[in-house]
């Protein structure tokens, strides 16, 4: 899957791009050794303003300022000090700003203004002309998207016709997907190539992050953003390692808490039933709004087979209690530990309130997550089974 770019990344539109040429030309050292780089800007016709440059910070997430100049003329040159390659945005008295690149050479800009528009040319920064090349892919990729959905709108709301447009999509979205995965291995070992690849959704390309990665790692191992992926790669594979284990159809993972009465209940003793496994507090509002609706399922389901096991992060126990006999929650409770102590939440990856498991007679994991009619169709269908 594609994702979107984050944006404060790439600032290009369907409708605008810029051609980009660069070169490589030599850069200054100051008396510590450091790369600085100088960025010369040169305007077709005379401008007056004041003129940015911003650094993309990791921790703000966000580009932070680090020099400003006046320009009176067309020219205007100044040098900052680039210790590894990281996204830079240059700003136009605040009525245009582009993203550069900033490596190991000098950089040359060059800018003209029509009718408030600029146009630009940049020289000397390869990752620059990788950035916007890599943001044209996605660029087509979204005016397809574009043309698609008017098809949809256009065509009568039929199955057939939202099978085609199903079709037409998952063809351009795989030809997408391997253009920019094309280009990202062609531009590697640019940190380009990193920003990149956060555009492709991690869990269905693992085996390409480690690819990237294992590459970044041989050409360019000292390089920050070489770093942050190696990190991220383990969180990655521990995010992919879990989505497997809680897959449909894997094993649902055993539970044994205390119920209100402080006996032991386990999930593996319910086998034989199908079971919704609900993860809820009683300060959860969605939960709490959400209850009713589970009540009804409840009470129409419950002698063909069906139960539930309320898992409650409550901190609170008498809050807990309180919440059960409110709300009429006939069916089984258990309490589990909160935070870092917490068994369910960490064995089911629950991330967020309410979420829920439907666990099958035979322990497997049938559905994840389904509410309101699509979780009562989905009971229907499972109990019809037995």
């Amino acid at each position: 899957m594609m994702r979107s770019f984050p944006s404060v990344f790439w600032h290009v539109t369907l409708c605008s791009a810029f051609w980009l040429v660069f070169s490589c030309s030599p850069s200054t050292q100051d008396n510590d050794g450091k790369n600085m780089i100088r960025i010369d800007i040169t305007f077709r016709e005379p401008q007056k303003g004041i003129v940015k440059l911003s650094r993309f910070s990791a921790q703000a997430q966000d580009y932070v300022e680090i020099h400003s100049s006046e320009l009176n003329g067309k020219d205007l040159q100044f040098e900052v000090h680039v210790p590894y390659s990281e996204f830079y945005q240059l700003d136009f008295f605040g009525r245009h700003a582009t993203v550069l690149v900033l490596e190991s050479s000098d950089v040359q800009v060059t800018l003209q203004e029509q009718a408030g528009v600029f146009t630009e040319e940049v020289k000397g920064s390869p990752g620059t002309a990788y950035y916007h090349e890599a943001g044209e892919i996605v660029q087509e990729f979204q005016k397809q998207l574009v043309l698609l959905r008017q098809e949809q709108v256009d065509a009568q709301d039929t199955a057939q016709v939202r099978q085609t447009i199903e079709k037409k999509y998952a063809a351009i979205h795989q030809k997408s997907i391997a253009k920019l995965k094309a280009y990202i291995k062609k531009i590697i070992p640019n940190i380009v190539a990193i920003r990149a690849l956060s555009i492709l959704e991690p869990s269905e390309e693992i085996e390409f992050y480690r690819y990237v990665l294992d590459r970044m790692q041989a050409e360019a191992p000292d390089q920050p953003y070489t770093q942050s992926l190696s990190q991220e790669m383990l969180v990655l594979e521990r995010q992919v390692e879990t989505e497997k284990r809680l897959a449909l159809g894997a094993p649902a993972p055993n539970l044994n808490l205390p119920s209100p009465e402080g006996q032991v209940l386990e999930l593996q003793n319910l086998q034989g039933k199908l079971v919704l496994v609900d993860f809820w507090a009683s300060w959860c509002k969605p939960c709490r709004m959400e209850n009713p609706r589970v009540v009804k399922i409840y009470e129409k389901y419950h002698n063909q087979g069906f139960e539930i096991l309320g898992v409650s992060l409550d901190q609170n126990r008498e809050a807990w209690l309180s919440a059960i006999q409110e709300d009429g929650l006939s069916w089984l409770h258990v309490l589990d530990k909160p935070g870092e102590l917490s068994q369910a939440y960490q064995l089911y990856n629950v991330s967020a309130i309410p979420s829920k498991y439907l666990v099958g007679p035979k322990g497997d994991i049938l559905a994840k997550n389904l509410r309101g009619d699509a979780l009562e169709e989905k009971i229907k269908e499972a109990l019809q089974k037995l």
